[in-house]
């Protein structure tokens, strides 16, 4: 009977051990799962705009030293310099730039549809400083 017993017993260990998962396949679900939860938290994520107005002209200046394009800055946008025309590459900064200043120091108002900084290859900048509409002075150049 103690013989039954222990065949019972071992077929019973037998039976679970065929019908368990092994580890590779449990570390492959958990990697899924991971997987799919990081994927969802990147889709419902909101995008930010985190870039300040003197690291989107950075940003363009490097742009402009290793393609050699000339860029040009509005309160509409940013424009690429083409022969005639100017397209358009980045839509809306809304960085509300009101005025600027040129190497002679002066400040000069913006007026409404012009360009308020152009970036030349070399990280040239037609402007020192930038006046946004809050009051800030941005300055955009170490060298003075």
């Amino acid at each position: 009977m103690a013989s039954l017993e222990e065949k019972v017993k071992a077929k019973t260990l037998q039976i679970r051990l065929k019908n368990a998962f092994t580890f590779l396949e449990v570390l492959i679900v958990i990697s899924i799962i991971a997987l799919a939860s990081s994927s969802f938290i990147l889709l419902f994520q909101q995008p930010t705009n985190a870039l300040s107005i003197k690291e989107k002209i950075d940003y363009y200046s490097t742009l402009s030293m290793y393609t050699g394009n000339v860029y040009k800055f509005s309160n509409d946008g940013v424009y690429k310099v083409n022969n005639d025309n100017d397209v358009l590459v980045e839509l809306n900064l809304n960085f509300n730039v009101i005025g600027g200043s040129n190497y002679s120091g002066t400040l000069k108002p913006l007026e409404d549809d012009l360009f308020y900084l152009t970036v030349f290859p070399g990280y040239e900048l037609s402007s020192t400083h930038l006046v946004l509409g809050d009051g800030r002075l941005i300055k955009l150049t170490d060298d003075l």
